[in-house]
């Protein structure tokens, strides 16, 4: 299995290499639209009391980026789900190309072999993503915050309020797109340590059924010689290229 561990960590950090390039061109188009919506939308937000102000901007920032970010989860889960899936499929036939070279040996105990792996089986586990809203950003509990919103100029204040929300909106907007991408990632290792387990299970099973026939077969041998030790050396072969693998 060693060698199939190194296989998977190289398919896997080319998958990462290929979400972060993703990720660096969703947020730099992401970031352009989301600042013209907040330009756009900012005067449509009610004046009002600081502090009461402040909640609405910061709301809007929320609303922004959740209309931006929420929506890309699919098409990022739907490419995830592509690249697993071209991946598991190398390892599954890996896996189901032995069965066949044991299926060709020959022999009675053979009967009794494991079942292939199906191929067509997608990402092994669910999404965990939830949208990060950082309410605490959103409503500042400081007291500090909250008398610097009444006491300021009106105008000044109003500007420094928008400043503050156009940086959580960059925030939100950051951090939420990156958990997109571990939500995706995260899948796609969890998924590659299930098919993992199935296919470590799968060799042992031909390793430990192979082994069954070899002892049988040489036990017999004397009788019709040259079927079985050809039969002997097919699962001699079967059995080198699986330990191979370990």
């Amino acid at each position: 299995m060693h060698e199939l561990d190194y296989l998977f960590m190289a398919e896997l950090h080319r998958i990462s290499d290929l979400f972060g390039e993703r990720h660096k061109r969703f947020f730099q188009s992401a970031w352009t639209e989301s600042e013209t919506e907040f330009s756009e939308e900012l005067p449509s937000v009610p004046l009002g009391f600081g502090p009461h102000y402040r909640r609405r901007v910061m709301h809007l920032a929320q609303e922004i980026s959740r209309r931006n970010v929420v929506p890309w989860l699919k098409p990022e889960q739907e490419e995830g789900e592509r690249q697993y899936r071209a991946v598991a499929l190398r390892f599954v036939e890996m896996g189901n190309n032995f069965l066949k070279k044991l299926a060709g040996a020959g022999l009675g105990e053979l009967t009794r072999m494991p079942h292939a792996l199906d191929p067509e089986k997608g990402l092994r586990v669910r999404s965990t993503f939830i949208f990060e809203d950082f309410i605490g950003t959103a409503q500042p509990p400081s007291p500090l915050r909250w008398l610097a919103d009444i006491f300021l100029p009106l105008v000044a204040g109003r500007k420094l309020i928008a400043n503050d929300a156009r940086e959580f909106l960059r925030h939100l907007l950051e951090v939420n797109s990156s958990r997109v991408q571990n939500d995706v990632l995260n899948r796609i290792q969890d998924s590659r340590a299930h098919l993992e387990a199935e296919i470590r299970k799968l060799l042992h099973e031909i390793s430990r059924v192979a082994e069954q026939a070899l002892d049988r077969a040489r036990k017999v041998k004397e009788e019709g010689f040259p079927a079985v030790q050809s039969a002997v050396e097919r699962l001699n072969r079967i059995e080198r290229d699986v330990s191979a693998l370990g």
